[in-house]
């Protein structure tokens, strides 16, 4: 039986190779030489987070999920955290783009690597590109969105599982107690936010959906978290105006000769509306009024120019009701 021996060849590392050779090599020995103080970086990341109330705020988000919503450190902490724990690099690459089928979606990949540890995490993240509703396909504006909101979410998710939690969570919590405040500066601040995120396309009958209050004035500071938190998560792209404020969903209601007809005026069809079953017209309540709402809403559109009842205010349904005989009139009953 003969040993058949073959030589290996060796081939010798490429220019390239050699350079980022060299490259990572001296990030380690300059990182073993200057070292990292875990004090001074919780210092500094604790001053950057607590600059100011604004930046207090972009250090966490909040997001709905299965009718409920979860609330973390954001993008905006991982950028402080990578600027303040030294000896880090983090990059992000766009690994594949599908713009056709049923499900069109971009992956980005997002590496970081701590030179004093030697250590390196890879993470991949996948986001559904979604048209705009006033388009039948998706365009260049939606991939740059779906990118964008793809490649913070992976960056941020590739620095938390660098930077240990134990220097995130403290820093975390305080930007929290400076972005909220407490029951003295609550009056202004909540009107504050619900001003921005109205700015940003919600509407407040969905912003108060959002946190189960009735007005603004019920606004408490733990709701006050979750509506800053959402704010976040919109300038982040993380989540859309529908899917952070859908608003309530009420169901038709469901009685028998509620309305029968409607009369529309300057029309060729003749409708009447009917009296509510077991409910006398002088004590509606604010809640009746908006689950009546789309049943005449042909007739109360002319005058309150609301097309939905989630964006018919209380006040407007109260002085609605203030005036018995002319909302009689109004629907018809005599």
């Amino acid at each position: 039986m003969s040993e058949e021996l073959s030589e290996l060849e060796v081939v010798p590392p490429s220019h390239s190779d050699s350079i980022e050779r060299a490259s990572i090599d001296v990030q380690v020995a300059t990182a073993r030489k200057y070292g990292r103080s875990l004090s001074r970086v919780k210092q500094e990341m604790l001053s950057f987070a607590t600059l100011d109330e604004e930046t207090a705020q972009s250090c966490f988000f909040t997001l709905p999920r299965g009718g409920k919503t979860i609330q973390g450190p954001s993008v905006r902490l991982a950028e402080i955290a990578v600027a303040c724990y030294e000896h880090l690099r983090v990059q992000a690459r766009i690994v594949s783009t599908v713009t056709s089928g049923e499900s069109p979606h971009v992956i980005v990949q997002a590496q970081a690597y701590d030179a004093l540890k030697n250590s390196a995490i890879s993470i991949e993240k996948r986001r559904r590109i979604v048209k705009k509703k006033s388009k039948e396909t998706i365009d260049d504006d939606d991939i740059t969105l779906a990118t964008n909101s793809c490649t913070a979410i992976a960056f941020r998710d590739a620095v938390f599982k660098i930077v240990p939690k134990a220097l995130i969570t403290p820093v975390y919590e305080e930007a929290k107690r400076v972005a909220i405040g407490d029951v003295k500066s609550l009056g202004v601040r909540r009107t504050k936010v619900v001003e921005r995120l109205k700015a940003m396309g919600a509407t407040e009958p969905n912003i108060l959906h959002a946190v189960g209050a009735r007005k603004v004035e019920d606004i408490t500071l733990e709701h006050l978290e979750t509506l800053i938190g959402l704010g976040t998560s919109l300038k982040d792209g993380a989540t859309t105006i529908e899917e952070a404020f859908p608003g309530p969903k009420i169901e038709p209601a469901q009685f028998v000769g509620v309305v029968d007809k409607i009369e529309k005026p300057h029309s060729a069809k003749t409708l009447t509306i009917t009296q509510p079953p077991n409910a006398q017209l002088e004590q509606f309540s604010v809640i009746e009024c908006k689950t009546y709402f789309d049943a005449f809403a042909q007739i109360v559109k002319e005058a309150s120019a609301f097309e939905s009842f989630a964006d018919m205010p209380d006040e407007l349904c109260e002085t609605l009701l203030k005036d018995k005989k002319a909302l009689k009139l109004r629907l018809g009953v005599v």
